[in-house]
């Protein structure tokens, strides 16, 4: 289970997708567990 799964207030992002929001959002890097297949990010 990703912590996307386990947190409902995020959803699931293609790491194509993380790889530019990673670049213009600091705290990205926090949620690296996540970065494996997804990155978690707020609706």
């Amino acid at each position: 289970m990703t912590c996307c799964e386990q947190e409902p207030k995020f959803q699931r992002l293609p790491s194509s997708v993380t790889l530019t929001i990673r670049d213009s959002n600091p705290a990205v890097p926090d949620m690296s567990p996540c970065l494996s297949q997804y990155m978690c990010m707020p609706y």
